[in-house]
């Protein structure tokens, strides 16, 4: 914390801003105790492992107990710092690193309240879930505006529900930071998602073969792209 105060203090006087990065549905875990994701067999997910001292542990975006928690550790560790403003990463579930399950959860009590409110048969789910453990294919129909649309009308109202779902648990974190004036921004979730959609663009267009052939690395395309996304947001 005397780290943070004096770091702030000095670049304030150079009138550069400082920022808190916070990551919502992941890490922290070494602050608090948050409640996991659930997955469809009702264990506990277990989290990505990058290496021996980096692993990705998310948790369910609805429990308002991982809510709270994140915004007691804001409160206790983090108020009273000199930050100019919040940027608010891991605006996410869980992805494919983790496999099937990674993608397939939350089926805590509340997200299963939450499925069954619309209309999502429960133990069907599961099953279907399974199903695609074992074929690793979700089966895509089609791209249209920004999304892609599955050709299962069943794991189609599944995500739905989970992006509706982070949504507003997006809104809640947003409002909770702008009431106590700490300006937050999405910038470090928004230009990962517009990097996404431009190479989906060169794909969709077909030029994505001239990228892909020219003498540079595919990374190196990856971060034009970011960089280019950041730099116009």
């Amino acid at each position: 914390k005397a780290f943070y105060q004096i770091l702030g203090e000095q670049l304030h006087k150079w009138g550069v801003p400082m920022y808190l990065k916070i990551a919502v549905f992941s890490e922290l875990s070494g602050y608090k105790e948050f409640e996991p994701m659930i997955d469809y067999y009702g264990k506990p997910m277990k989290p990505y492992v990058l290496n021996p001292e980096e692993s990705f542990e998310f948790r369910c975006p609805l429990s308002q107990h991982n809510r709270n928690v994140l915004n007691e550790i804001y409160n206790e560790s983090f108020s009273h710092l000199p930050f100019d403003g919040i940027f608010l990463d891991r605006i996410r579930y869980s992805s494919f690193l983790s496999g099937v399950a990674g993608i397939g959860g939350c089926f805590c009590p509340e997200c299963v309240k939450r499925y069954e409110a619309a209309g999502i048969p429960v133990d069907k789910l599961r099953q279907r879930l399974i199903q695609l453990d074992a074929k690793k294919d979700l089966q895509l129909s089609e791209y249209n505006n920004g999304r892609w649309i599955l050709k299962d009308p069943l794991l189609q109202a599944f995500f739905d529900v989970k992006c509706q779902i982070i949504s507003e648990a997006l809104k809640e974190y947003a409002d909770y930071f702008h009431v106590l004036n700490a300006g937050s921004s999405l910038i470090l979730f928004v230009v990962p998602v517009l990097t996404m959609r431009i190479m989906s663009e060169e794909a969709k267009n077909k030029t994505d073969q001239m990228l892909l052939t020219a003498p540079i690395k595919t990374s190196g395309i990856v971060l034009g792209k970011f960089f280019a996304a950041a730099g116009f947001f």
